[in-house]
Order: C-alpha cells, then structure tokens, then sequence
C-alpha cells in the first residue's frame, strides 16, 4: 500500500517554477476509492506553488482554478 504522493513535493516545486501544468488522476482499482485523498493532492499542489489545474477535453488544455 502506497503512502506518499507522487510525484513529490519538492518535484511539483520545481514543476511549478518551470511553468509545467498539472492534472489529477485516481490510481484506484475500486469505485468507491475513485477521488479518494484528493484534497490532499490539490493541499500539495497548492503549497508547491499552483493556483490551477488543467483537464482535457478533445486534446486540449482547460485551466481549473484550485484556489
């Protein structure tokens, strides 16, 4: 059982100060884990530096405000 975030914090530091964007996913392998400790992985963007997130739609970026 996994109990770290990843990518780190310090790697989503460096991530932010380079302008690289972020999304969030669930490695879950049942429904009810599916978004599971998502507020911990906006909490951990968040501190590295992001104010957004993006998703995809038809392979193209839209920006989703996290604060």
């Amino acid at each position: 059982k996994c109990q770290t975030q990843y990518p780190s914090l310090w790697i989503l530091k460096g991530a932010s100060k380079l302008g690289i964007p972020i999304t969030t996913g669930s490695d879950a392998h049942t429904p009810e884990n599916i978004g599971k400790h998502i507020d911990r992985a906006i909490d951990l963007a968040t501190e590295a530096g992001y104010t957004e997130v993006v998703q995809y739609q038809a392979r193209h970026q839209i920006p989703v405000k996290i604060i």
